[in-house]
């Protein structure tokens, strides 16, 4: 409800005028009868709104924080802890993952010093058992086939337990380096939940601050409105009730009101012709007083009665 409508109405705000006997009234009364209400309403309404405007540019306005102002504040009380716990699980995830690979890359660096010198030790094996054969004048015999054999088959031994060991040394670090980043991920998940659920609490308590303080200055607003749109009236009509009694007439936008009902129901009931416009004119005698006031002279005067 605008607050206009709760202000207790002054002489300009009366309610519709009840006709002398609505049942000799007929549709064409009526219409005329209404036609000068709406000129009537309009009037009233014009004088309400500026005592609206003039009640608006009197009040201080106050202005409260948008939601969207209120969660910036809200961050802003948070501070960075998201950020630095952020950073922090960051840090470590690197640091963590950086020594793993360092040691995955002695680890290799290891491993292939390993193979090389597992190749020397067999071919320093084959070798010696070639000359060992020679000494012994066994160069073309069997003997020099299944010794190679064996030696060959040491070397393929000795290497897949080499190239095993460092599978599964490789394969420890790289689980390691996935667990770092998975409990990395783990923590951000957990600090955003918990950042959001802690933001959330702290808007809700400023939304709950600013709700109160603006419920309380709307409800002070609307009083002191109510106040000042009824100093407006008072002074209004008390200004046009001076000037009647000074000039006889009524002033300003209230004058045009009154010219304009007195000439819109000078017309109207001319078209009744003579007889049927002083029956209207005589039936309705209180509700023309009422909206034609100091013109209903005139109005009588006009329609020749």
């Amino acid at each position: 409800m605008r607050t206009i409508d709760r202000v207790i109405t002054t002489n300009e705000f009366k309610p519709t005028p009840i006709v002398s006997d609505p049942a000799k009234n007929s549709s064409a009364f009526r219409n005329i009868l209404g036609g000068l209400k709406n000129i009537k309403d309009r009037y009233d309404e014009e004088v309400g709104v500026k005592a609206q405007e003039y009640a608006n540019s009197s009040i201080q306005k106050q202005s409260f924080d948008t939601d969207d102002e209120l969660l910036e504040k809200a961050k802003e009380s948070i501070g960075n802890t998201y950020e630095d716990k952020k950073k922090s699980a960051e840090n470590k995830k690197d640091r963590t993952i950086g020594e793993l690979v360092s040691e995955r890359e002695a680890s290799l660096d290891d491993y292939g010093e390993k193979l090389r010198a597992l190749d020397r030790t067999y071919q320093n094996k084959e070798q010696n058992n070639l000359e060992r054969l020679s000494r012994n004048g066994m160069t073309n015999s069997s003997v020099k086939a299944l010794t190679q054999e064996r030696i060959a088959s040491d070397y393929i031994t000795d290497r897949a337990l080499l190239n095993k060991k460092e599978e599964a040394l490789v394969k420890s670090l790289n689980d390691k380096i996935e667990l770092a980043e998975r409990s990395y991920r783990d923590a951000l998940s957990s600090y955003e939940i918990n950042y959001a659920i802690e933001l959330e609490n702290r808007l809700n308590k400023l939304k709950t601050q600013r709700d109160k303080l603006q419920s309380k200055y709307e409800a002070a607003t609307e009083k002191e409105t109510e106040k000042r749109i009824a100093e407006y009236m008072a002074q209004n009509e008390k200004e046009n009730a001076e000037f009647e009694e000074e000039f006889g007439d009524y002033s300003g936008d209230k004058r045009a009101n009154y010219k304009e009902r007195l000439a819109y129901a000078v017309s109207e009931v001319k078209k009744l012709g003579r007889e049927e416009g002083a029956r209207f004119a005589r039936v309705n005698e209180n509700a023309l007083k009422e909206y034609l006031g100091l013109y209903y002279g005139d109005f009588i005067r006009a329609i020749g009665g």
